[in-house]
Parts: structure tokens; sequence; C-alpha cells
């Protein structure tokens, strides 16, 4: 793990064109100057899930099936929301929304 403690996914992170990253199950999906695409996804839910984890207990958060639903921001005011497999029906979902993008409260409306 790098910066942030992203793992693979600090690549997109650092990359001043991508605004969000997605993460559903293993799938990884990066908004980069307005278009979606996919990007390098995990080798398995499990392994998104252990990066999850391992983001929340940085944080200082408690993320588990008994609190399945977290928000917190990561170094570099990134707002990462984590949801829980035990909730989403798809494996773990992370959304990485960096500042000026859709996703972050700063956001213009």
């Amino acid at each position: 793990m790098t910066k942030s403690g992203a793992g693979h996914l600090q690549q997109y992170l650092d990359d001043p064109a991508v605004r969000e990253v997605l993460v559903n199950g293993h799938e990884v999906w990066v908004e980069r100057n307005g278009v979606v695409e996919g990007a390098e996804g995990f080798a398995s839910e499990e392994e998104a899930l252990r990066l999850a984890e391992a983001l929340a207990v940085k944080a200082g958060i408690e993320f588990s099936a008994e609190n399945p639903l977290e928000i917190t921001v990561m170094p570099g005011d990134i707002k990462l929301y984590l949801v829980h497999p035990s909730v989403s029906g798809v494996g773990v979902a992370m959304n990485f929304s960096k500042r000026g993008s859709r996703g972050h409260p700063d956001a213009p409306a």
C-alpha cells in the first residue's frame, strides 16, 4: 500500500484527471475527464474487502457487518464511502470522491 494505503487504486487517486474511483465487488471503475471507464480490478471480492477493512482501520473507524456503512476523509481530502457486503448485495462497495467531483460534499450544486 502507498500514501493513503489504497493499494493499486492509489494510481487513480494520484491521477489529476480522475475525479472518482468506484469499486463494486471486485470490479473497479474510474471517472476520468468526465467519462466513466473500467479499470484494473481486484483478483477477488475478498481482496477488495481486505482493502476496505484496512482503510477503515487506518481511518480509525469500525467497518463490519454490524457497522456496514461508513464515510471518512482520506489524505488529500478524498471522501471515502464504504458499504459492507452484508448489505450491498454485490460484495464490498467503495467510492473515492475527490474534491470537486459530484460525490464530494463540497461540489457545486
